[in-house]
């Protein structure tokens, strides 16, 4: 009879680092794409998505296209870190805080 190929360890292992390695992808590309949104380049890229969306199209109203596209870059910065601290402190991660605690 041979083995199974993954026991119930090796399978929360492979979980966990699964799990890690989508949350510092996610990190990383919000992190770049925030960033991008402190450059006139995005600024301007992203109007007219800004400026047709009922969420945030108001911004408009209130500071200038490069101002309101630090803001989101500010939002989007601050997101990414929040990823990258959540094993540290789950309050502050997204994902961790939605997510029921793991089981021991």
């Amino acid at each position: 009879m041979t083995a199974p190929l993954l026991d119930v360890h090796r399978g929360r292992q492979l979980q966990s680092l699964g799990s890690t390695v989508l949350r510092l992808g996610l990190a990383f590309l919000l992190a770049l794409f925030g960033t991008f949104k402190f450059f006139q380049f995005e600024a301007d890229a992203i109007q007219p998505l800004v400026s047709h969306s009922p969420v945030v199209g108001w911004m408009y109203a209130l500071f200038s296209v490069r101002t309101a596209s630090a803001i989101i870059g500010v939002v989007e910065v601050g997101a990414a870190l929040a990823l990258l601290l959540a094993p540290w402190s789950p309050r502050l991660g997204v994902v961790e805080a939605s997510s029921p605690p793991a089981r021991s």
